[in-house]
Formats: structure tokens, C-alpha cells, sequence
């Protein structure tokens, strides 16, 4: 759940004894990262959302039914399978090679792995971060691909105007992880924002 989630992280941030800290995070991860910047102010400077899970209804209803099937979907995970999702999530799907597919699908031969995708779900789908938006009070920066097939337009400029100290930076060619397709990108934006 988002609360155990956030949890986690204060646990490790007090045992480093850090007290403050910027966070970077990639669609669920900016999601835990909203809800961490609002329910620990004083712990966070920064904070930078890149493709930002913070609509609660993006999950597709087909999706939803791995809740209810994870036990079982190990066995159907293959090369093709993975091949699509990867194509669903980078703005230019020929960059796919057998490496990738082989890199992505690894963790998924853990069952286990399945049941905490199906968990991960649950965290999107919860609505008190789409609804505490505006009372976040840190700087963001949203960086978004153009070419994101995950989060759509529409979401990204209604998350924005939710944000009071916000800022968006669009990719023209990337899709949901500009990090890995242009990170080059990501750190020329990151990094003047967090040392401003």
C-alpha cells in the first residue's frame, strides 16, 4: 500500500540519518514520491516527477484482473508478451532488442513478481494523492515524453494545474521512461533544477 511504501523509505532515510532529501521518481515512483512530499514535508526539498502515476483511474479495467489472476499469470509470460508491453512504454519501439526483452522479463519468472505488480496497482488507484496535489507546497519538475502511451496529455496538464510551484518538461520523441530512452535529457533538466 502507499502508506507502507512511504513508510519504507522514512525508515531507511532515519537509519542513514539523512533528514532531508530531493526525490526523483518514474510513474508509480512520482506517484509514492507526491504522497512522501505531502505527508513528510519537512523531509523533502525537491521533488522531480517523471511520468507521474497520479490519476487514479489510469489503470485499464483489464488490467485490474491480474489482482485476481496473479497466482497464475507466471505461466504465460513469454518473449512476445514482454516484447509488447516494452513497445507500449518507449517512444520508439525500434530501439527493442533481445538484451531488453531478456532484461525485462527476468524478474517476472519469480511468481512472486506477479503478486506485487498486482499489488503495485493498488497504490496507483489510491486516490488521496490525485486529490492532496495542491497542497503540495516543494517545487516539482514533471518530465513527460510526448510519445507516453501510459499517461496521456490530458492527465499531465490536469496534474499540473493541480501543482502550485510546478514546472513541466516535455520530450518530443520519448515515451513513459525518458530516463532510459534520453537520459542525457533528464539530467540537463534534473540537475540545474535541483541545484537552483
Amino acid at each position: 500500500g502507499l502508506d507502507e511504501h512511504v513508510l519504507v523509505i522514512k525508515e531507511l532515510l532515519n537509519e542513514l540519518g539523512i533528514n532531508q532529501v530531493n526525490i526523483v521518481g518514474n510513474s508509480m515512483g512520482a506517484h509514492i514520491g507526491f504522497w512522501f512530499s505531502k505527508t513528510n514535508p519537512e523531509m523533502v526539498g525537491k521533488l522531480v516527477a517523471i511520468s507521474p502515476a497520479a490519476y487514479p483511474k489510469l489503470v485499464p479495467q483489464y488490467i485490474r484482473k491480474i489482482k485476481w489472476i496473479s497466482h497464475w499469470t507466471p505461466y504465460v509470460v513469454n518473449h512476445n508478451l514482454v516484447r509488447g508491453m516494452i513497445i507500449n512504454v518507449l517512444g520508439n519501439p525500434h530501439n527493442i532488442d533481445t538484451e531488453m526483452v531478456e532484461a525485462y522479463m527476468e524478474p517476472y519468472l519469480d511468481p512472486k513478481a506477479h503478486v506485487s505488480f498486482a499489488a503495485a496497482l493498488q497504490v496507483i488507484e489510491d486516490s488521496r494523492v490525485y486529490n492532496s496535489l495542491a497542497s503540495i507546497q516543494q517545487p516539482v519538475l514533471t518530465l513527460w515524453g510526448e510519445r507516453d502511451r501510459v499517461i496521456p496529455r490530458w492527465v499531465i496538464n490536469d496534474i499540473m494545474t493541480r501543482l502550485p510551484y510546478a514546472e513541466l518538461q516535455t520530450h518530443p520523441k520519448s515515451g513513459h521512461c525518458p530516463m532510459e530512452e534520453h537520459p542525457q535529457w533528464c539530467a540537463d533538466n534534473i540537475i540545474p533544477f535541483l541545484r537552483s
